[in-house]
């Protein structure tokens, strides 16, 4: 038993990282905190967002090169 309930580590590194910074690939490359806070939806709606924006914008400059 530790005394400290958060775990062995007093300042919890490891575990912030894995939960709020480190990107899990079978969570749509979201962290745990994200989808736990709702979060995930509004992140991946400004993804397609910019995903759609890029392709747009590269077939603009596409056809500006071809013509």
């Amino acid at each position: 038993m530790h005394l400290n309930p958060a775990g062995r580590c007093p300042n919890n590194r490891g575990q912030l990282y894995y939960n709020h910074v480190r990107y899990h690939e079978s969570i749509d490359n979201l962290t745990p905190a994200d989808v736990y806070f709702g979060r995930a939806e509004a992140i991946l709606a400004e993804r397609n967002r910019i995903k759609r924006d890029t392709i747009a914008n590269r077939r603009l400059q596409h056809q500006l090169q071809v013509a």
